[in-house]
């Protein structure tokens, strides 16, 4: 399993600050700061002018393989004011999409399921999801209730 993560800027500080109201958080069962800031020590930042289009990012939309499944699932990544799972829109702020965040194609990922089981997925391709457009992070969007 890869654990390497490229992260913009943007999406290293929207994580950070995320990470800081969930960890002043205390006495609860599951705390998602611990993997937020899991996933920011393995982040490098990606250079201003990076281009790649390789990188699982804020609106893109991954299609991931499944151990047994013969197609692969779009998901795309989404800021939380965005997140709709009906429409395959995970918000970067759950589980799912801090598992996803600054993968490349070809990673091994493995992703959290609502059952408690950990499985293994294969991001096999990626895409800018078209109907979301490049919106930017909202900053101020980001409370963790």
């Amino acid at each position: 399993m890869t654990s390497a993560r490229l992260l913009t800027a943007a999406e290293a500080s929207f994580l950070s600050d995320a990470a800081e109201e969930w960890l002043r958080l205390r006495d609860v069962e599951f705390n998602l700061g611990e993997l937020a800031l899991k996933v920011l020590r393995a982040a490098t930042l990606r250079p201003i002018d990076c281009r790649r289009q390789d990188i699982a990012s804020v609106n893109w939309t991954i299609d991931a393989q499944f151990p047994g499944t013969d197609a692969p699932v779009a998901i795309t990544l989404v800021s939380p004011a965005a997140a709709d799972i009906k429409r395959g829109r995970v918000s970067i702020l759950s589980a799912i999409g801090l598992a996803l965040i600054g993968h490349a194609i070809g990673a091994v990922v493995p992703l959290p399921l609502a059952s408690g089981e950990i499985v293994d997925a294969r991001l096999v391709t990626l895409r800018p999801c078209r109907a979301l457009g490049f919106l930017k992070l909202d900053q101020k969007a980001c409370h963790v209730q």
